[in-house]
Parts: C-alpha cells; sequence; structure tokens
C-alpha cells in the first residue's frame, strides 16, 4: 500500500520536503498542507513531486495565495481524512 507523506513545513525554511522525497517509493503520495503548500513554488522540489500522486489542501493554498500548478490535485479537509485512513503508513516530515 502507498505511504502518505504530509509536508507541513516551507522548502524555503526546512529540508523536510527534500528529506521526504529522498526515502519516496514510486507508490508513495504527497500531502502538503500549511506551509508545505509554498512547495508548490519551489521550482527544484516541484519537479520531483511532480513523478508522484500529489495533493494539497485547497484552504491551505487560498490562505498563501499560492497558484496551482498543473498536475497537482487540490483536497479539501473530508478528503484529507479519506487519503490517511484508506493508506498506511502516513508519514508527517515535520522537523
Amino acid at each position: 500500500m502507498a505511504r502518505i507523506n504530509i509536508i507541513r513545513t516551507s522548502p524555503f525554511k526546512t529540508k523536510d520536503a527534500e528529506h521526504s522525497l529522498s526515502y519516496a517509493s514510486k507508490d508513495d503520495i504527497f500531502v502538503l498542507m500549511d506551509d508545505g503548500s509554498y512547495s508548490l513554488a519551489h521550482a527544484p522540489i516541484i519537479k520531483k513531486l511532480l513523478q508522484f500522486k500529489v495533493y494539497v489542501l485547497q484552504e491551505h493554498l487560498e490562505v498563501r495565495n499560492i497558484a496551482l500548478i498543473e498536475g497537482i490535485n487540490k483536497i479539501d479537509m473530508a478528503d484529507f481524512v479519506k487519503l490517511t485512513t484508506s493508506h498506511s503508513p502516513v508519514v508527517t516530515w515535520q522537523w
């Protein structure tokens, strides 16, 4: 089963996204939330993320005024709960 990788911190401030990508398997799923939404504005990170199925919480994207990139899926909190309850393990990358 695919692992869910939750990125909550900005790649401009931490290496969390980078670390998660270095451990990712081809079937992994990434969810960007909180300041992790800024990953969409970080060219090297987004280039790597686009190799995977990636979701971003719509509310977090809108609050930060970040443009959605093609290939990234917007979800709401209900969708996030469904994802996390239907996949295992769920890993939050936040140091």
